[in-house]
This record gives C-alpha cells, structure tokens and sequence, in this order.
C-alpha cells in the first residue's frame, strides 16, 4: 500500500486529485440528525464520498440507501486508508460511486434535512 508512504501533504494531495469527497464527523449523538452542508455541495458535483460518521446515523443512512459512497467510523485512520486504497484501485466501484451520486443529486432537498435536525433538536 503506497499510502504508507505519503506524509500529511501526500494524502491531502492525493484526495484534491482524486475526486471523492471527504465529509468527517465527529462522535456526538446530536451529529448523528444533521447533514452537512458540505454532503450536499459534494453530491451536487456529483462527488462519490468517504465518510467517517456513525453508523446509525442519518448522514449515513442516506449515503447507504443511495449508495454514494463508502463508511469509516469516526478516527478510523486505517478503515480510511484501506477505503482510499480500495478506490484507487477499483476504478469501477470509483465511477459506480460518481454515476449514483450524479443520479441522486436530483433529489437533494435541503429542507428535509433541517426538519430532521429540527426534530431531534426539540427531543433535548
């Protein structure tokens, strides 16, 4: 695995040109309701995604269903270089990712996402 051999600016290199976009989340229960706006921006360029989230959570959830990408829990470190591997060298799953994520943008609502957030927000 070459990845090893890349430093902090290897890696961040490596992502800017590969085209997949990053949404890392933290974990905190109230995480687990919002979506981001950057999953939004990411599957408008019709970016596939690696995500480091929970796996209950709704950000998830989402990104499962439609299959627009792949999951780490969060501070994975190894789950995210065997994810940027995996893609490197799967070029079909890479372009299957980016054709799902192209198709599932029609449906991107940002609206639906607040009420989800505004819901879980009224339960604290």
């Amino acid at each position: 695995m070459y990845l090893e051999l890349l430093d902090t600016k290897g890696v961040i290199t490596l992502l800017s040109a590969f085209y997949v976009g990053v949404v890392s989340r933290v974990k905190y229960p109230l995480y687990d309701y919002a979506v981001p706006v950057k999953f939004y921006e990411y599957v408008a360029t019709g970016l596939p995604l690696i995500m480091t989230a929970n796996r209950g959570s709704e950000l998830v959830k989402i990104m499962l269903e439609n299959k627009l990408g792949l999951l780490c829990e969060p501070n994975d470190i190894k789950c995210l270089e065997k994810t940027l591997t995996r893609l490197v060298r799967n070029e079909r799953l890479l372009r299957g990712l980016r054709g799902n994520s192209i198709s599932f943008r029609e449906l991107i609502d940002g609206k639906i996402g607040a009420e989800v957030l505004f819901r879980a927000m009224s339960v604290y």
